[in-house]
């Protein structure tokens, strides 16, 4: 088209250059372009905040959301109450995976979401109500009803002092799996 052949010819600015030099020594230097970006597509969920320390939600990571949310599909079909799975994300980093279950189950599913990081409880939340917050017409009550994350380690969480009214039926969790002795094999990225 026109309008494609014209951004091709288009001289970047000087600041335009100066940006992108900037991103591209980021990237030489080996550090994740999620991070460059600020932002990654995970499982229908489009533009996932994400920084560090989180680790970056990874396509591996999709399948595992794939897996829960079958083992929900089968919970659901058992069912005889509408009382909501509960699902236990231990480890929430961005949200990602307790997120992406509850965008598709909004009003079947409650997801508590765990990690020792303020800075993953703070951006998981940021995400859920970047994610969520359609399905209440952004109510921040209505959004916690369905997820919600919590600075708690898995050993100390205590369910009524988090206020949970019940166990869970579901405990997900993807922590960092990389075995010391593989660690000197991985890409410095």
């Amino acid at each position: 088209s026109d309008s494609s052949c014209e951004l091709a010819s288009r001289k970047l600015t000087d600041k335009e250059t100066s940006t992108f030099n900037l991103l591209l020594n980021r990237r030489i230097g080996h550090e994740p372009i999620q991070y460059i970006l600020g932002r990654w597509d995970f499982h229908h969920l489009t533009g996932i905040i994400v920084r560090e320390p989180m680790l970056c939600p990874r396509p591996e990571t999709e399948e595992l959301v794939e897996h829960v949310l079958g083992e929900i599909d089968s919970l659901l079909s058992q069912q005889e109450t509408e009382e909501k799975i509960r699902v236990l994300d231990v480890g929430s980093g961005t949200g990602a995976i307790g997120i992406a279950i509850a965008n598709r189950y909004p009003n079947k599913v409650q997801v508590v979401s765990i990690d020792v990081l303020r800075d993953a409880v703070d951006l998981s939340t940021d995400n859920a109500e970047k994610f969520l917050s359609r399905h209440f017409e952004g109510n921040r009550q209505s959004i916690e009803s369905l997820y919600r994350a919590v600075l708690s380690s898995a050993k100390d969480f205590d369910l009524e002092e988090k206020g949970c009214e019940r166990g869970f039926d579901i405990v997900v969790s993807n922590p960092p799996y990389i075995p010391v002795r593989d660690m000197s094999e991985l890409p410095s990225d």
